[in-house]
């Protein structure tokens, strides 16, 4: 088989021929064998079951799953109609038979499984590793983080213990390396080597792990905090001068400068213009990015590579990518060629565009993005029962209905200074002056609702317009939510 020189830090390949390093992160490559032509197979839901179609679109598993995992290391997770999680190979055939509560996908040959406490099994279905941890992760350059008595750990293959649980929290090696958060040192985040010896003490109060490289901590204490980016000697090596910036993927990452987005090296240099709406990382040698409404594709020589058409796009695996048109989700090619024509039904209760998905990630996603939902839902209910309230006391105290229209500003009052408590930034106030009408949008509404109300009913009966104005209330956040800042 034909071998090629592959970096064993990014997995980068295309090197000039007798290069001995690697040209996006400057590692040493190593000899490898060519990988095998992969063959990608698609979730797919119908009539609420789950199935797989391959590069064609052609139904190669029939969906009779409950929920399905994506394949890893050529077998799949999945649940049947008893609840209860087993393994199929590529052609649907069971491999290990459904019997476990939970289970996590292959790595390395291994997968982590429960069925209350918490072990390993083979590609075989022996159970290599007893059951006998309250939490565990993937196996990762011959380790996997496992959790006993809230406290976390690493262990070998053979289940043998090679550092003991001792951290709150314990993240996969990449190179070496891998990030923890220190019992010991309180709630501050480090980086251990395999033996458990820290490489960089646990100082940062936010950490990510390393890629390609470079690491994004919040370094300093109290008010002289900043984000930066620091090598594997903890070295400080990147200031973190824009909005955001992400980890490194392919020699670059996506940075926001004010309301647009470009890419930087890992020197700090904007390779890419800041000139798109928005990006994401590259994958295979292409970015998305999104020029007004719609999204594309580049590549680092900043050439448009697939015109922006699309509503959404994610990134490529394997040669391909999950993207939106304004009908449904579709698979396209590097060409931008449409290759299966409609994947909608996998995402009836997923919004995923990664064809193998960082569990951890989506699920960190959907819980911030639950969370700023739940935020603005509360402060705006909050805001109609203020105004309920204020029209009570009005009625209570005073008689003439010039007063009532001044008590139902309080609300109004509130919501300004929640508005001012959240910008954090003078770049960001004529940002919220501009989305203002938005922010206000949810006031307004329910105060002229319930002052029509005051003058139908003079008795003051306010709690008659309850549950409509509650329930405006919550439709109009469905549509501001986005809009807000």
């Amino acid at each position: 088989m034909k071998s090629i020189m592959r970096c064993p830090n990014c997995n980068e390949t295309n090197h000039e021929p007798g290069a001995k390093f690697c040209t996006v992160c400057g590692w040493e490559l190593e000899e490898s064998e060519s990988p095998k032509p992969s063959i990608s197979f698609f979730r797919f839901r119908r009539n609420e079951k789950y199935g797989f179609i391959n590069e064609s679109g052609n139904e190669v598993i029939a969906p009779r799953f409950i929920y399905a995992h994506d394949f890893s290391d050529g077998l799949a997770a999945v649940m049947d109609d008893n609840n209860k999680w087993g393994f199929i190979n590529q052609e649907g055939n069971y491999v290990i038979t459904p019997q476990f509560e939970e289970v996590r996908d292959f790595s390395e040959g291994l997968a982590a499984v429960s069925n209350g406490f918490w072990g390993y099994v083979n590609t075989s279905g022996e159970l290599v590793i007893p059951c006998q941890f309250n939490d565990a992760q993937d196996f990762s350059e011959g380790l996997a983080a496992i959790c006993k008595n809230k406290k976390w750990g690493y262990i070998n293959v053979s289940g043998k213990r090679i550092i003991s649980p001792q951290f709150r929290e314990a993240h996969p090696f990449k190179n070496g390396i891998a990030r923890i958060m220190d019992a010991t040192y309180g709630r501050e985040y480090g980086y251990i080597n395999v033996k458990g010896e820290f490489v960089i003490r646990p100082i940062f109060s936010y950490a990510r792990d390393f890629s390609e490289g470079r690491a994004f901590v919040l370094s300093g204490q109290g008010l002289h905090q900043y984000y930066c980016y620091i090598d594997d000697n903890g070295d400080e090596r990147l200031m973190c001068l824009w909005e955001y910036a992400d980890d490194f993927h392919e020699g670059l990452t996506y940075v926001k400068n004010g309301d647009e987005f470009g890419f930087i090296d890992n020197k700090g240099k904007l390779v890419i213009k800041s000139i798109y709406d928005d990006a994401n990382n590259f994958s295979e040698g292409l970015a998305a990015v999104k020029l007004g409404n719609l999204w594309g594709y580049i590549d680092k020589e900043e050439k448009i590579v697939i015109t922006p058409q699309f509503i959404e796009a994610g990134p490529f695996h394997n040669s391909f990518a999950i993207v939106k048109t304004r009908t449904n989700y579709c698979v396209i090619d590097k060409s931008g060629r449409i290759v299966v024509a409609d994947v909608s039904e996998a995402f009836q209760t997923e919004r995923r565009y990664n064809i193998n998905v960082d569990i951890v990630k989506a699920s960190k996603v959907f819980l911030e993005l639950k969370k700023k939902k739940r935020h603005k839902i509360i402060h705006h209910l909050l805001l109609v029962f203020l105004a309920i309230f204020a029209s009570f006391i009005e009625f209570a105290v005073f008689n003439d209905y010039f007063r009532r229209w001044g008590w139902a500003l309080v609300p109004c009052i509130i919501n300004i200074i929640f508005v001012c408590y959240r910008i954090n930034k003078v770049e960001d106030v004529w940002k919220t002056v501009k989305n203002i009408k938005n922010e206000y949008a949810f006031s307004f509404i329910p105060l002229i609702i319930l002052n029509i109300e005051a003058f139908c009913f003079p008795n003051g009966w306010s709690f008659l317009v309850l549950i409509p104005t509650l329930v405006l209330s919550v439709i109009i956040d469905s549509f501001f939510h986005d809009e807000i800042l």
